[in-house]
């Protein structure tokens, strides 16, 4: 693996390490080509938890700027990305000049891309939920809607770990096999890139009321994507 564009720092306070600078270190020991760094994007206005705060996110991009400037005649490039949730709220902002979040970062803050990381999401009601909180398996059909609602907007290069709903203990139905179709179609229609994130493999086997597997990757979800054309992307989620 020489390529990895999923990658965390410090910042986030629950990876390891002192420094964006130990995880360049690291992927260059390693012999990575390519080494992109998305750690997860504050919100101007709320602390949704698991992140920096929206004033260091700063600190952080000039890390990456002159981490990519020390890599580059090394033979290693840099490029300087967020995980981050899409929430609609955010594509009008007071807070943020011209309103847009997204445009913001892209534009503004010359990222280089947005990894679209759905830990929480807006349902068709309206409320904002943890997807590592929800109680049925209907509302997985409320996530892949917000993946999809996402994926057309054309902010984000990937969207990691589509199959995140996994970490719910819900045997495969009805719901998730529609919910997985929406996703899958969506990319189809988009152009947008699926990471098969390896977090999960890290995570190990759990038990679930259905089987023992893995919280994700998921197998009945994977099985979709041959012959469809979508691109896929393996993705470290490196926090260590």
């Amino acid at each position: 693996m020489q390529t990895n564009y999923h990658t965390h720092t410090p910042h986030c306070g629950h990876a390891a390490g002192e420094s964006t600078a130990d995880y360049a270190k690291a992927a260059f020991s390693l012999g990575l080509k390519v080494l992109g760094f998305s750690d997860h994007a504050a919100f101007p206005d709320t602390d949704f938890g698991y992140r920096m705060s929206f004033e260091e996110m700063n600190v952080y991009f000039d890390e990456v700027d002159e981490l990519r400037k020390e890599y580059a005649p090394q033979g290693m490039e840099i490029y300087k990305g967020l995980e981050i949730e899409y929430l609609p709220e955010y594509l009008d902002c007071k807070l943020i000049p011209g309103g847009n979040y997204y445009e913001y970062l892209l534009n503004e803050k010359k990222l280089d891309y947005l990894l679209c990381g759905e830990h929480f999401f807006r349902t068709r009601e309206g409320n904002l939920l943890n997807l590592y909180n929800i109680d049925s398996s209907e509302l997985v059909i409320d996530y892949a809607l917000a993946c999809k609602e996402a994926m057309e907007t054309g902010y984000f290069k990937v969207l990691a770990h589509p199959d995140l709903f996994g970490v719910n203990d819900f045997p495969w139905d009805d719901n998730i096999d529609k919910a997985s179709d929406i996703i899958i179609e969506t990319a189809i229609k988009t152009g947008s890139i699926l990471e098969f994130n390896a977090n999960g493999y890290r995570r190990g086997i759990k038990h679930y009321t259905d089987c023992d597997r893995l919280m994700y990757p998921l197998e009945n979800f994977w099985k979709k994507i041959p012959g469809t054309g979508i691109q896929i992307i393996i993705g470290s989620d490196s926090h260590n």
